[in-house]
């Protein structure tokens, strides 16, 4: 397995050049080029993982979103395909990472998003989440398995959560989408993970008049 070098003096000039210079930069996550001074003598053998967070690191959650939206601190968010993509967004010290339906044409080669599917969205999403590090993770949910019934958008959700080790889904559709699925979830009683996931429509509908502001002020 070839060993990622990460260019820490690249990543930090672009951040001291961009909109974001003001706010610190992220403690260096551990990196595979550090730790594969080991010997290792099968691929077989286990890997050091990325997914465990240096000590002090806290993990991006909904409230740390909420919080910077609140003090008015731009939100970071980059999108990641694959393993190597998810550990340079990390490095750089993304606040969200996102695991879109891009892929189809980015990683697949597919003429648009429209071929891709659930089972290729999760596969890649899965690959992300070991190095997405504290970044919060948002996988998108492909055309096709949420339009159907409001059960079918739950279950797709359901299982970019749980397989896919995402910590928000993503739809297109609008307001009125995203409600149907936070119906779906008071019908199923809100076992622990529907809770997280009606908190992750929460943060969905916060974030659509920001997206709606920052594309009017790039337009003017």
């Amino acid at each position: 397995m070839a060993a990622i070098a990460l260019r820490p003096r690249v990543v930090s000039f672009i951040l001291k050049n961009s909109a974001y210079a003001s706010r610190p930069l992220p403690a260096p996550l551990p990196t595979l080029s550090s730790s594969y001074h080991q010997i290792r003598h099968s691929s077989h053998a286990p890997a050091p993982s990325l997914s465990r967070l240096p000590p002090g690191t806290k993990p991006v959650t909904i409230q740390t979103i909420r919080d910077l939206h609140r003090k008015k601190i731009p939100i970071t968010m980059l999108t990641a395909h694959d393993f190597p993509s998810a550990s340079l967004a990390s490095a750089a010290g993304m606040d969200i990472i996102l695991v879109g339906d891009s892929l189809a044409m980015v990683s697949l080669g597919m003429p648009d998003t429209s071929e891709v599917t659930l089972d290729d969205m999760i596969l890649h999403a899965r690959s992300v989440s070991r190095a997405a590090g504290p970044s919060f993770t948002v996988g998108d949910l492909p055309m096709g398995c949420y339009e159907v019934s409001p059960e079918q958008a739950l279950q797709s959700a359901i299982r970019m959560v749980k397989e896919g080790r995402m910590q928000s889904v993503k739809l297109e559709g609008g307001v009125d989408a995203s409600m149907l699925l936070v119906d779906s979830v008071f019908k199923a009683k809100l076992s622990p993970l529907l809770r997280r996931f009606w908190r992750m429509l929460a943060l969905c509908r916060m974030l659509v008049p920001l997206l709606q502001f920052l594309n009017a002020s790039h337009v003017k």
